[in-house]
């Protein structure tokens, strides 16, 4: 919203997600401060505003994708159990709190801060089998990244790349979940 260029915004804000010290955020080992004391430095004089504003605003410009509100209201419609597997910080509670229609569909939570474990590591599956009596060849993980799909087909779960929401539909009714 501060970048002008909307091509080097998307560039701050995969370089933050990529950096190993967001993924310390992520598993709860390292505090919002530390997360900004850790990055800000690696952007240069002219980037660094920009990183700062993200950082400062990433949480409340957080938004959901379009049609998917509507899926997993169909899916728990339908009786499906439903989880949430996320690699996300301690601040997940505010997230649960900005969407409480759509967090109140979901059955449980797996976050990685809980765990200090992340779906690249795989321990977050772990965590998730162990706080809920699941069994990896019923499920169905879904993710938009494809490395994550296959860390879970590793561990026997079944898994969908998400493109976006009219993707994802299409494959559920073809897979007859829809």
């Amino acid at each position: 919203r501060i970048c002008s260029d909307a091509e080097r915004a998307a560039e701050i804000k995969a370089a933050i997600h990529r950096n190993l010290v967001w993924n310390l955020y992520d598993k709860g080992l390292m505090s919002e401060e530390g997360l900004r004391q850790e990055i800000l430095p690696t952007f240069d004089e002219k980037d660094r505003p920009h990183a700062a504003w993200y950082l400062d605003n990433w949480l409340r410009h957080y938004s959901l994708m379009p049609g998917m509100f509507e899926i997993v209201a169909e899916l728990k419609e339908k009786g499906w159990p439903l989880y949430i597997l996320s690699d996300f910080p301690p601040c997940f509670d505010v997230l649960k709190e900005r969407f409480p229609e759509l967090f109140g569909l979901f059955d449980g939570f797996a976050v990685s801060y809980e765990c200090q474990a992340t779906k690249g590591d795989k321990g977050l599956f772990a965590y998730l089998l162990k706080k809920f009596p699941l069994n990896p060849a019923e499920c169905l993980f879904i993710d938009d990244v494809p490395k994550l799909i296959d860390n879970a087909r590793s561990l026997g779960f079944h898994g969908i790349v998400l493109e976006n929401a009219q993707s994802l539909r299409e494959r559920l009714v073809q897979m007859e979940i829809l």
